[in-house]
This record gives C-alpha cells, sequence and structure tokens, in this order.
C-alpha cells in the first residue's frame, strides 16, 4: 500500500506545466497593424514611441546606426532589395546587432513583414519576452521558417501566437533584419490549454484516492 502511495506522489512531482505557443507564418487573429510611415525617416537608437491602436510600443536598438521609418535603400543581399517604395520601415543596419519594441499592454501575439540579408553575420533571429525580462520564445529565421525573395521590397509575415496574454517586448536582431507593418494581438486570446502533465496529476490524485479508501476499509 505504500509503494502504491509512493508511486502516486511521483506521479504528481514529475507532471509539467508546459503551455503551448505557437510560432506562425499567418496574421493573427483581430490584428492591429503599424507600418512606420508615420515616424521620420532616421538612424536612431531611440527611444521612440508610437500607437498600434489601444497600445504603446517603444522602439529602441543597440545601435545608433539602425533605421526607423526609412525611406532609402536598403540591400539584403541575395533576397533583393527594401526602398523608397516601402514608405517607411525598420533595420537594425547590423549582422550582430538588435532592435527592441516594448509595449505597454501584454500581447498574445506580434510579428510583421520581415526580411533579412541571407549570409550577412548571425542568423536571423525573433525572440519575444515577458513582464519580468524572460525569454518567451526565440524564433531562428534561417532555420525554422527561411525566407527566400526574388524581387525587391518583399518579404514574408513571421511572428509569435500564444495562448495567454503575456507578450511585453519583441526583439529582432541579426543578419542585417528588417521589418516593416508591425502587427500585434491583445484580445481573442485562445482559450488556455490544460498543461502537458495534468493527466499524470489527475491520475496520482486518483491513486492517492484509492489508497486512502483502502486504508479506511483496513
Amino acid at each position: 500500500m505504500l509503494r502504491i502511495a509512493a508511486l502516486a506522489c511521483a506521479g504528481l512531482l514529475c507532471a509539467t506545466t508546459t503551455w503551448a505557443a505557437t510560432i506562425t507564418t499567418n496574421s493573427l487573429n483581430s490584428p492591429e497593424t503599424f507600418d512606420f510611415s508615420s515616424i521620420p525617416s532616421q538612424f536612431s537608437a531611440g527611444p521612440i514611441d508610437f500607437s498600434i491602436g489601444d497600445v504603446t510600443a517603444t522602439y529602441t536598438a543597440d545601435s545608433s546606426n539602425s533605421v526607423v521609418g526609412f525611406t532609402s535603400g536598403y540591400g539584403l543581399n541575395s533576397n533583393g532589395n527594401w526602398t523608397s517604395a516601402r514608405n517607411g520601415y525598420v533595420g537594425t543596419n547590423s549582422g550582430t546587432l538588435g532592435v527592441r519594441f516594448d509595449f505597454d499592454t501584454l500581447l498574445s501575439g506580434v510579428g510583421g513583414l520581415v526580411n533579412y540579408a541571407p549570409g550577412s553575420g548571425s542568423d536571423a533571429i525573433l525572440e519575444i519576452f515577458g513582464s519580468g525580462g524572460q525569454l518567451l520564445e526565440s524564433f531562428n529565421l534561417v532555420s525554422d521558417a527561411p525566407i527566400s525573395t526574388s524581387v525587391d521590397d518583399d518579404g514574408a509575415f513571421r511572428g509569435f501566437s500564444r495562448n495567454d496574454a503575456d507578450i511585453a517586448a519583441l526583439v529582432i536582431r541579426g543578419s542585417y533584419i528588417v521589418l516593416d507593418d508591425l502587427t500585434v494581438s491583445y484580445g481573442d486570446v485562445a482559450p488556455v490549454p490544460l498543461p502537458a502533465g495534468l493527466p499524470l496529476v489527475l491520475t496520482g490524485l486518483g491513486a492517492l484516492a484509492f489508497v486512502r479508501r483502502r486504508a479506511q476499509q483496513s
């Protein structure tokens, strides 16, 4: 009887609470989008505040050579160029450094139209952070969802969709990555899935209840 109880407790201790998250190449639920055309074209490390619907976002960069609201040409090696036709976009202008967007509202999704210069510096990375500064997810564009474009001013949507509204910041870095049409979602959060270990927890509780009944009967 004690052995059964010990096994049930072990099941409880071994249960995990991993929550689902999704990296998406599609748009988000109930999105709001900012296209950077209202920000004067400039080289800047920020901070620069702007609004996306009801969300206030703050742009900062690791380098004062990064660009925001940019309306000049920007080379992306074999992926072509972004030009003034984009009418304002963000670029790290670095093979390794990054640009960060902080949000005053916790989001359930964030992303944008992105591209990068293949083979220039480190891989292009997207990262999201929680309100405590903890890394929630990291996405390597080169290995996880590469982008290959043959015409100028092209790109593809890349972003994150979460079951909880817990995203406080987005970082893009590496490979001269560029971003336009920054897209956020803070409504219509999907129902939170059960933790991965919950069935194991329930099994352990059931076993403990069975042991208790047997003890009372004896």
